[in-house]
Parts: structure tokens; sequence; C-alpha cells
């Protein structure tokens, strides 16, 4: 299949497209992936809008490849019988950092924007810091995570100042349980922020992935079980306000292993919440 003349046959015919790359090492880094982003490059859009190149190939009323994201493949513990993939590793992310910032240059020239974005997994695993919010375009694909980190360190501390300017700035100390990878962007990089502002303490637990396996530290994969094994292990005392990720439910406010926040908090001592991510401070501000 070729998936460059099926994209121009879509921007033809005036589709926009935002396109994403799982990256996998050993199968499609290195040369195939300047070979991908260069293909989606020439079918993309500008900052204005318009197409960046003029190809006779696929005349008429254009559309675009409005972005392109980069997240890692990730593995879970169940993959008998399945061809060997192997994970991205602090050393690959750092490869693929100076690799994609290349291309960010040439986007940033020729497009006037950065266009290609890693997701935050690969700044964490380098231990780089994250680009600047101006960076992210308007944060295009904010909901699969491309730059989510970035963008509530920047929303909950303005959310923060403007609450505390307005005297209704959170007062009670939270816990929140979220992924691993979560749980160590959050500590790095907001709760610092948070803090500064004027927050009040904000524990956070990474909740390990016994259901998909350690290697899986997404908040969206996260199962009840393992949340409920979470909060079972905290101690009864003191009593904690407890906050779920909201990533983890779906729209009947079920987890992947069909689990309930009341099959997930029944006979534990703590309350639990589930605030959005979106006015999260405020929620936060809420609770007495």
């Amino acid at each position: 299949i070729d998936v460059v003349q099926i994209l121009g046959a879509l921007v033809a015919n005036g589709i926009e497209v935002h396109s994403q790359v799982v990256l996998c090492p050993g199968w499609n880094d290195g040369a195939i992936l300047d070979k991908t982003v260069n293909d989606l490059l020439s079918l993309a859009t500008t900052d204005t809008g318009e197409v960046a190149t003029d190809q006779d190939e696929f005349p008429g009323t254009r559309g675009g490849v409005c972005s392109l994201a980069i997240v890692p493949v990730g593995l879970s513990a169940h993959r008998q019988g399945l061809a060997q993939l192997d994970p991205v590793t602090p050393g690959i992310a750092q490869q693929v950092i100076d690799q994609i910032s290349a291309w960010q240059r040439r986007a940033q020239n020729e497009l006037g924007k950065t266009f290609v974005h890693l997701s935050d997994e690969f700044y964490l695993l380098a231990g780089e810091p994250l680009p600047p919010v101006d960076q992210y375009d308007d944060f295009p694909q904010v909901d699969n995570g491309i730059g989510l980190t970035a963008h509530l360190r920047e929303t909950w501390s303005a959310d923060l100042a403007a609450l505390g300017a307005a005297g209704r700035a959170p007062t009670l100390p939270l816990t929140i349980l979220t992924g691993e990878l979560a749980a160590g962007a959050i500590a790095r990089e907001i709760q610092p922020a948070l803090a500064a502002s004027g927050a009040p303490p904000l524990e956070v637990i990474g909740v390990s992935n016994d259901f998909y396996g350690n290697s899986v530290t997404v908040a969206g994969l996260m199962t009840g079980g393992d949340l409920r094994r979470a909060l079972l292990a905290l101690p009864d005392q003191p009593r904690r306000t407890v906050a779920l990720s909201p990533r983890v439910f779906n729209v009947d406010d079920l987890t992947l292993d069909d689990l309930g926040t009341a099959e997930i908090t029944a006979d534990q001592p703590h309350r639990v919440v589930v605030p959005p991510e979106e006015g999260f401070v405020d929620f936060w501000a809420g609770l007495t």
C-alpha cells in the first residue's frame, strides 16, 4: 500500500490530516524516519492553512497534512508469537530528539510552524527539557498527549494564579494516582510550578501497570484493578483526597477492565475524585 499516494489523494480532495508515527527502533527509525517526515512535509499546510508545495500529481482543491506526531512504541507483557520489537531507550530518545530538531527547524523555515512534534516520553526519557509552549502550534494533537505536560503546566499555573488573585485558591492537600509516565512528568514539570504559585501540597504516586506489564506507563492504559491495588496500599491515615486521571475512564465511566469508580473505591477510607484535566485547578479549589 502506498500510504503517501493515499494521503495525496485525500489532500487533493480538501481533507486535512493530522498524522502520527509509532516509532519502533530498528524498523522505522533512522533514515526511514527521515523519509517519512520528508514525505509528509511535502503534503503539509503552512501556518496560514495553505499547502506548502505545488504538486502537479495532486491538482485540485487542497487540504493538507496539518501536523505529524511521533510517539514511542508501547510494548505490553503479552507478546507471545509476535514480531520482536524493542523499546525506546534513553539513548534512542536522545537520538530522535536530535534528528527531529533539524526537521523542526526546516519546517519553521518552510511552513512557519513546527509541524512535527515528539511526544513527552522522548524528552522525559532523555532527561531533556520540554519545548516551550509556543513551539507546539496551538497543540493540535494534545488529546494524543503531544505537549500535554507543557500545556497543563502553563494552564494550571495560570489558573492557580488567577484563583489566588480572586481569593479562591485551593486549600486542600491532594494525592494524584496516575500512570508512571504522567507521575514523572508531573513531579518534574508541574509540581514545582504549582508550588511556586502557592498551591497546597500535591502528592503524586505512579501506579505500575500489572495488567499490561510494567513497560506500559501511560495513564490512559491504566486499569481499575491496578488503581484499586494502589488505593488499598495507601496508609489508612491520614485520610487523603485522591484524584484519578479522567483518561482511565471511557464514555461509560468504565476502565479497560470494566470497573467503575464504585468498584475501584469500595472498602477503603480515602475520598476519591475524578477531576477534569481542563479546569483541574478550579475543581481542586472547590474541594473542602
